[in-house]
């Protein structure tokens, strides 16, 4: 992957919660990744995130004081969609917050998705309330550019597809105008 000199990106994946998963797609997806490289260089991991907001939100929290990423994308499983869901926004009662990447990004990408769609549903479980307080909190945290992603099942059928979407995502992302470590500039 091309590298962003200077552009720092936290991942982030979730353990498993129910008896039937052998494992969670998000680490299934991530890992995938990491085996061909393609991460950026300053890119941090943090696998199997413990399915609770607090603590996972504790460990972020501290991985961002190590680290101070410019990007956090946070992925989780998403057993009933088929495929990549970019989280638009997280609901939290009557507030909602919205994912600080502009509208000009997702509309430059969407016609170059295999297997990809953005979404306004981040759920109602641990996803959601994680994604709705690191959005809530980003100022306290640096103000990086914040993104979930939910994952479906990762198959033989559609892991490349799910690779490749991904990938595009970090790649034009960290490309986009003011990114590359510019925090305000895409909020």
């Amino acid at each position: 992957m091309t590298d962003c000199p200077g552009t720092r990106v936290l991942i982030t994946t979730f353990d498993t919660w129910l008896p039937h998963q052998k494992s969670n797609a998000s680490d299934d997806l991530v890992l995938a990744l990491e085996a061909v490289a393609a991460f950026p260089e300053d890119c941090e991991v943090l696998h199997a995130l413990p399915v609770d907001v607090d603590r996972a939100f504790g460990l972020i929290q501290a991985a961002v004081q190590e680290h101070s990423p410019d990007y956090i994308f946070c992925c989780g499983l998403a057993e009933s969609r088929s495929r990549l869901n970019f989280e638009l926004q997280a609901v939290c009662g009557e507030q909602v917050r919205r994912s600080p990447i502009p509208q000009a990004y997702w509309d430059s990408l969407r016609t170059h998705w295999r297997c990809a769609e953005l979404s306004e549903d981040a759920g109602r479980f641990v996803c959601n309330g994680l994604y709705f307080r690191l959005l809530d909190e980003r100022a306290q945290l640096g103000n990086p550019q914040v993104l979930f992603v939910h994952v479906p099942w990762v198959t033989e059928a559609n892991r490349a597809d799910l690779m490749a979407d991904f990938q595009l995502l970090l790649q034009r992302l960290l490309a986009w105008p003011g990114g590359g470590g510019d925090r305000k500039s895409l909020s």
